[in-house]
Parts: structure tokens; C-alpha cells; sequence
């Protein structure tokens, strides 16, 4: 018998009766796993030890227990595993080089150009700063999605892309990467966009009804466009004058970034079938085909801004009682700029007093004296908008 799952195994014919208690003994585990400290191994004679205080156990049944201890890592929750998932795509599209063109710049093949027909000989749309130094993700007008250099890490010094002005023409998309927007009629996120009347870039579709727009004074977060029929954002004509010159302000009130970017290029998005674009937000309520890279989740979308509120996202840590505790705000930001530099695998925090060495990749920290272990997560609050 084959177990086709994470942790899987190979069980013999004639152990067939003993894996029908397989699920009691998960469930024992957890329980044992409550009163034992937060570790990263433990050893056979302390799980035994921890067992036999709860009940007697056939020796079949312990052995159980102990394995399921030990490879407790593979029993992640679906929840979890979807946590884990959404942390990892998040970090794609992170703005971390200040030397490095904006998300939602529009950007051509550069000089250094060596890829062959990757951009579909069109433009694309900076989605991100990749992970590695000198690296930064570009989604084409295609949909394709794919890192190329820019600038110095040591190693090389190209410049595979370049910013352009040239606008994203959307042909049979409704919304579309590198669209040019405006809070909509529905807004309510205050000044998050730096005011009424800026406009900002769309630089990720996570679903048909989400995006994520970046503003002209630097803040990112994602939006609903058709989201129960709400719309807190709307595309902008680029031939009205005063979205021209509303582009032409923000473009001379950004500073240089570098010799190769005199200032930071806004998207902007034409429809093929006209000089003017439709007003999108009256009775249109379908969901949108759009072409997006992320895997959207089966079934209802459920809606939450992630900028404005700062309990949405927040870096928690387990305690011996395996409650859940926040990091302090300025530990969070530690983390946080841990991660934006990408090669930062582990950040050092202070917990009552103590120094914990958080290790970014296995997501735990270790107590730099005692050596004790414990989980950290990103929680994310889930919360849906009242309409």
C-alpha cells in the first residue's frame, strides 16, 4: 500500500490492521506534543518518557507515536501549507533597490540584452526586485514573468532591461499589468495613494478581482476591481490633459534614482478599440480573464487591503504554551528587512530580555544561550470588507 502524501511510506500487507489506528495516534501526539518544550528534535526516550505520564501504550502504538513526532513537519495543516505558499509569492514582488526602477515602470530590452525573443519584441513592466542582488523581475505584455539583470552584484555589471514611456495596450483584457489608475468609486482606503487625483500602477493581478497598484509616493497594496461589484480603483484615459499632467507632476517631483533612470516612468494603458477608455466601473460585474501568474485560490475570493492596517501582517513567534505572540514592532521591521535584502537568511531579535536568532528559511528562532527553539510564522489576518 502506497500513502501518495507528504511523509508518505510503503506499508506492508500485514501491518494493515495496526495503520487503522494510525489516526488515534495522531491525534495522541498532538496532545503529547502540547506539554513537551518547542524543539526542533527530540529524542525517543523523552517522547516515551512524555507517553507513558499520558497513557499505557502498546509498544506498536508508541513506535507510532514516536515517528509521527519526530516527522511532525509533514503534517502541516492545507492552511498552512497556503500560508507557506503566499509568503514565498509575496516575495517576488518586493521593491527592495532603491537603485532600481520602481514597480510599475515600463521597461524595453536593453543594452546588455542576450535572451533571445523572451519579451515577444514588446515592452514589459517592472513587477518586482528579485531576490538576488543586480536581479529584477519583469512581467511582458505576453504575461510572461522572468528576472533579468540590472546593474552591479560583483559578478556582472549589465543592464538587460531599461525603462521606456512607451504604454500598455491592453486589446482584450479589462485590467491588465501596467495600467495606469485612480481611486475609484468605492474607495475607503484614505491617503494611502498619497491623495486624491494621484495615479498610480497596476504591477500584480493576484486574481481576476484583486490587484495590486503602486502609488507615486511609494506605497503598494492591493485593491478591488469588480470585487462584489465594488471598485476602489479606475483606469485613467492617458489622452484626458489632466491625466497628462498629473503624470508630468509626479514624474518631476520624483527624484533621480540613478544615471540610468532620469525619473521614475508611470504605465500607462490604451484600449486598441479607441483613443478613449471605457468607463469600466458602471453595472460591469463579470470576472475578469486576465492573464496573471500567481495561482489564484478555487472558489470564493475573499478581500483584504494590505497596506493601511497594520495588523494585517505580522511576524509571530510560539511560545512554550503554543500560544501565538506578535513580535515587537521593531523587530517585525527587522524581519522584515531581512527578507527585503535577500541574501539576509538570519535576523537577531530580543524577546524579555533574551536574544533569539530568527533563521528566515526554516522560519524558527533559536535562543542564542539556552539553545531553545520555537516556531515563528507570518500571520496574515483574513478579514472580508462589509459591502
Amino acid at each position: 500500500m502506497v500513502m501518495e502524501s507528504k511523509g508518505g511510506k510503503l506499508i506492508p500487507f500485514k501491518e494493515a490492521r495496526q495503520f487503522g489506528r494510525y489516526a488515534l495516534n495522531i491525534v495522541l501526539a498532538s496532545k503529547v506534543l502540547e506539554r513537551m518544550p518547542i524543539e526542533d528534535q527530540f529524542s525517543k526516550d523523552l517522547i516515551k518518557s512524555e507517553v507513558s505520564r499520558t497513557q499505557k501504550l502498546q509498544e506498536q502504538d508508541l513506535e507510532d507515536v514516536c515517528e509521527i513526532i519526530g516527522n511532525r513537519h509533514a503534517y502541516c495543516s492545507s492552511s498552512k501549507l497556503l500560508e507557506d505558499k503566499e509568503a514565498e509569492e509575496e516575495i517576488e514582488f518586493l521593491e527592495r533597490d532603491p537603485n532600481m526602477p520602481n514597480l510599475g515602470t515600463r521597461v524595453r530590452r536593453g543594452p546588455d540584452w542576450k535572451w533571445k525573443n523572451q519579451d515577444g519584441q514588446g515592452a514589459g513592466t517592472v513587477v518586482g526586485h528579485g531576490t538576488r542582488a543586480g536581479w529584477i523581475n519583469v512581467e511582458w505584455d505576453t504575461g510572461l514573468m522572468l528576472p533579468y539583470r540590472y546593474g552591479c552584484n560583483g559578478l556582472f555589471n549589465a543592464y538587460d532591461i531599461e525603462p521606456c514611456e512607451e504604454p500598455r495596450i491592453r486589446q482584450n483584457h479589462t485590467i491588465a499589468v501596467g495600467c495606469l489608475v485612480q481611486r475609484g468609486p468605492d474607495w475607503k482606503w484614505g491617503d494611502q495613494d498619497g491623495g486624491d487625483g494621484n495615479i498610480g500602477t497596476v504591477y500584480r493581478l493576484k486574481t481576476p478581482t484583486e490587484i495590486y497598484v503602486r502609488w507615486p509616493n511609494g506605497n503598494k497594496s492591493n485593491y478591488r476591481y469588480g470585487y462584489k461589484h465594488c471598485y476602489d480603483v479606475k483606469l485613467c484615459d492617458p489622452f484626458d490633459p489632466c491625466v497628462k499632467d498629473t503624470i508630468r507632476r509626479q514624474g518631476e517631483a520624483s527624484s533621480i534614482k540613478s544615471a540610468h533612470i532620469s525619473s521614475p516612468k508611470v504605465g500607462i494603458v490604451l484600449d486598441t478599440s479607441g483613443n478613449s477608455l471605457h468607463d469600466l466601473t458602471s453595472g460591469q460585474s463579470s470576472l475578469y480573464s486576465c492573464k496573471r501568474l500567481s495561482r489564484t485560490k478555487k472558489g470564493k475570493y475573499y478581500f483584504k487591503n494590505s497596506t493601511g492596517n497594520s495588523k494585517n501582517k505580522t511576524w509571530q513567534w510560539r511560545a512554550l504554551d503554543n500560544n501565538w505572540h506578535d513580535f515587537s514592532k521593531s523587530d517585525n521591521q527587522a524581519i522584515e528587512n531581512g527578507l527585503a535584502q535577500g541574501k539576509v537568511t538570519t535576523v537577531l531579535v530580543t524577546i524579555h530580555d533574551q536574544s533569539y536568532r530568527v533563521n528566515l528559511k526554516k522560519k524558527i528562532m533559536v535562543n542564542t544561550k539556552s539553545k531553545a527553539v520555537s516556531d515563528i510564522r507570518l500571520h496574515v489576518q483574513d478579514k472580508r470588507h462589509d459591502q
